[in-house]
């Protein structure tokens, strides 16, 4: 499966997922995560991106939560979404963070609520893909054209992506 070019990020459920060496050292600016997500199942609370560097909720995580609907959370702060990704399709799921206020996006359409956001986010020593920090709750499923940013890509509803994010030479 991919949404764009042949390959994507193929983790099975069942152990396996990426790491990337540091965190997400935004500090209190601007960011935007995003990716392309197709589960093949989406049960139990599978981990798209965890940048903790424990699980002591201090740092960036976006999962599926316990009735697999889509979640984002820092600290104590979250935004949970009744939004339930389907499996079997391609969704674009995005995070934004501008002037302190974090949105959370499914398919272009802001999901859960608006929370204001004035968490330091630091280095931390990795970032998990497919994974909660450690090696817990695994995706089962596929991400394709994953894209950090330190700017506000989204602040409101928009077009989700149709082409691969442009490669910066």
């Amino acid at each position: 499966q991919s949404k764009f070019g042949g390959t994507s990020l193929a983790l099975d459920g069942t152990g396996d997922y990426a790491t990337f060496i540091g965190g997400l050292p935004f500090g209190t600016g601007d960011f935007t995560i995003e990716m392309f997500v197709y589960y093949t199942a989406n049960t139990g609370n599978p981990c798209l991106l965890d940048a903790r560097n424990s699980s002591d909720n201090n740092g960036i995580v976006l999962y599926s939560g316990p009735s697999s609907q889509l979640t984002y959370f820092f600290g104590s702060d979250r935004i949970v979404s009744s939004t339930v990704a389907s499996t079997g399709a391609w969704h674009h799921i995005a995070v934004c963070r501008a002037s302190a206020s974090t949105k959370l996006f499914f398919n272009g359409t802001q999901i859960g609520s608006t929370y204001s956001d004035t968490h330091n986010s630091v280095a931390q020593p990795t970032t998990t893909i497919g994974s909660f920090v450690g090696g817990s709750e695994y995706l089962n499923g596929y991400i394709d054209d994953f894209r950090i940013s330190k700017t506000a890509r989204y602040t409101s509803n928009f077009t989700a992506p149709s082409e691969p994010f442009a490669d910066k030479g």
